[in-house]
């Protein structure tokens, strides 16, 4: 098998010197010191390469040239080694590679302390540990991925915020995994890591005090300070922390970023709600802000006025709505439109006639308007800034252009969406404006994933999007992280769903020569060494 050398093309002059081993022969046979290093004969012509070999109760490491590898970490068929000064592999030892990595900051720029070196642990058997592992008593994570995009990281010990398959973890510049740990990051968002290491994402009591780590923040984890809605919740409220975090125990008003609040009890503020405080009536929004300055703020079909000081100027006579009424979207914070019948009841969710154009209100009761595609009852529509709609859906059925969209619309009117197999292929339509998904688009169901051609077709088979070439199972599943055979040839399409289509590409620790349309080159005989880091 050739060998991938990645960081050096041969050993420096400084590693040959090191390297004297106590069973250096002068003989035709045994070790020879030559040009690059040394080499291990076994007869006057043959050397040994590409192969390991025990040697006086050492294990080396020839390459295909024959020398052996010193001061060097190396991946060999998948598995990661070290080999010291005189060729050795090392064992049950850690041994320093590279600096020290810190994972990411918050704008995605990889850290990196280059006065502090990186690590590695390699057991009994001289394989670099990969993943977690538990070292005395302490956990540690190393890379485990020896494929591309990440072989380099192999066995690497893992430092700093780092997120894995199942959630974030913080782990100390010595590696140690932290846990009941507070950590600030370079943006000042502070995240907590709970007996299991993992950060917390939602509601955690720590010190009998509650705090929320919101799942929606940077990094999935954010320590919440303020006022917080949990829509992470079915039935969501509103919630207010000081600036430690702590959910507060405080009543009555509550001030943030420029807002007023009004905290009911057990840290939760008042949403829709009107509060009584000195004499003077107060309401708080759907998003619990007090209600202020505004005129016709329309609360269970009456309208109330509030001045600048979100005091109720008609908290006793609240006027019926008759006709149409200008009033205050406090859900998106601007003005907009209401109807009420001659007995003030609310347009919501329906349609108005009204001088001759058609009209829709939301479920909120307020008119749609600015719309280029808004749905109602599985028929698609737009609305003029004035809220006259248009029925774009119209009388078609079938296949239809909208707005530049493939939509297919049944008889009764509607679009389809979801799935929907039309003449014996399968479809994908959007469950907003009814377009089918099309030319290269992805779709996830869990771990599943779709593409589709440009006839909106999900695709069986082999796919070309661009230039990157796709499989999918007959059920339409993409493929991914799979060798396939086709006729005579071999292609490896990686974990990102797009076939390998370039030389020098890793899999499982060989390196694999692709051409560009994704046939492998040399399936029989890969490389099977890989370079890493060089002491």
């Amino acid at each position: 098998m050739g060998i991938k050398k990645i960081l050096a093309s041969a050993l420096t002059a400084g590693m040959m010197l090191s390297f004297i081993p106590a069973t250096a022969m002068a003989d035709s046979t045994g070790w020879k010191e030559e040009d690059y290093g040394w080499r291990y004969y076994t007869s006057g012509t043959e050397y040994v390469k590409n192969a390991w070999k025990e040697i006086g109760g050492y294990w080396y490491y020839f390459y295909d040239d024959g020398y052996t590898l010193t001061n060097t970490w190396a991946m060999i068929d998948g598995k990661v080694y070290h080999f010291d000064a005189k060729g050795h592999m090392e064992k049950n030892k850690w041994v320093e590679r590279g600096y020290l990595g810190l994972g990411y900051d918050a704008n995605g720029k990889w850290l990196e302390d280059e006065t502090k070196p990186g690590w590695g642990y390699v057991g009994s058997n001289g394989v670099a540990y990969s993943g977690w592992q538990k070292i005395n008593g302490s956990w540690y994570f190393f890379g485990d991925s020896n494929d591309e995009g990440y072989y380099m990281e192999y066995g690497v010990m893992y430092a700093g915020m780092r997120w894995l398959k199942d959630g974030c973890y913080y782990f100390g510049e010595n590696g140690k995994m932290r846990s009941n740990f507070w950590y600030k990051d370079d943006t000042g968002h502070w995240f907590y890591f709970d007996s299991n290491g993992k950060a917390v994402e939602g509601w955690k009591k720590i010190n009998n005090k509650w705090y929320y780590f919101d799942p929606f923040g940077y990094y999935g984890s954010t320590m919440s300070t303020g006022v917080k809605a949990d829509y992470d919740s079915e039935e969501w409220s509103v919630w207010a922390f000081e600036n430690d975090g702590t959910l507060t125990t405080r009543t009555g008003w509550f001030y943030d970023y420029g807002e007023w609040y009004y905290v009911k009890g057990g840290g939760e503020c008042c949403r829709s709600e009107w509060v009584k405080s000195n004499g003077k009536w107060y309401y708080f929004g759907v998003l619990g802000k007090m209600m202020k300055g505004q005129k016709n703020v329309v609360i269970n079909g009456k309208a109330y006025d509030f001045d600048s000081n979100g005091v109720c100027t008609n908290p006793d006579s609240g006027r019926t709505v008759k006709g149409w009424l200008e009033s205050y979207n406090d859900w998106y914070e601007e003005k907009g439109w209401v109807y009420a019948d001659k007995n003030g009841k609310l347009y919501e969710d329906q349609w108005l006639t009204y001088g001759g154009s058609k009209y829709y209100f939301d479920y909120s009761g307020f008119m749609v308007a600015g719309e280029d595609e808004y749905r109602v009852n599985g028929r698609l529509y737009s609305f003029d800034k004035d809220g006259k709609s248009k029925d774009i859906t119209g009388n078609k059925t079938g296949w239809s252009k909208i707005n530049g969209y493939d939509v297919y619309i049944e008889s009764d009117g509607k679009l389809v969406e979801g799935w929907k197999q039309i003449n014996g292929k399968w479809y994908l339509f959007d469950e907003y404006n009814g377009a089918a998904a099309r030319n290269g688009f992805y779709y996830w169901e869990g771990d599943t994933a779709y593409i589709f051609n440009e006839k909106c077709e999900m695709v069986t088979g082999w796919y070309q999007y661009e230039d990157q070439w796709f499989y999918a199972g007959k059920d339409g599943n993409l493929v991914a992280d799979k060798w396939i055979k086709s006729g005579s040839s071999w292609y490896y399409v990686s974990p990102w769903y797009s076939a390998a289509d370039y030389e020098h590409y890793v899999v499982d620790g060989y390196v694999y020569n692709f051409d560009s349309n994704g046939k492998c080159l040399n399936p029989d005989n890969p490389d099977n060494v890989i370079i890493l880091w060089q002491d």
